[in-house]
């Protein structure tokens, strides 16, 4: 790394950040397609619980966000939308069930969304053929 330039320079190059980190196939995406359910199915049903309460805003941010975790549509918005209302009903509430909704939503922001997504099919592996200088 050179001094005075930001991560990720070097002289005229620049690395390209993904939006989503990778997406693995065979056990490791059935592992994620997995987690994913988890995670969108229990964002579901906490935003439906929250519904009735002052927290029916979030509970329906939760709700839309846990359908989009289970198709694996934008997993990593859906996912940080859903770590942070239940973070936000944790701190209310201080309920272990909020926390561990919380960490679980993290690590599917930190994984990505998996080859068994929609976001697999949009922005997947793509090939890029660089053409040699002259």
């Amino acid at each position: 790394m050179f001094r005075g330039q930001p991560l990720g320079w070097r002289k005229r190059e620049f690395c390209l950040l993904p939006l989503f980190s990778t997406f693995p196939g065979g056990a490791p995406g059935l592992g994620l397609l997995m987690l994913r359910m988890v995670v969108g199915l229990s964002a579901i049903i906490h935003g439906l619980n929250s519904i009735g309460s002052a927290a029916s805003i979030i509970g329906i941010a939760e709700m839309a966000s846990g359908a989009l975790l289970v198709i694996g549509l934008l997993t990593p918005v859906a996912g940080m939308v859903v770590a942070a209302g239940a973070a936000a009903v944790a701190l209310a509430d201080a309920g272990w069930t909020n926390v561990s909704l919380v960490v679980l939503a993290a690590a599917v922001v930190l994984l990505g969304p998996g080859a068994i997504s929609v976001d697999s099919r949009l922005f997947g592996r793509k090939t890029i053929i660089i053409p040699r200088r002259r």
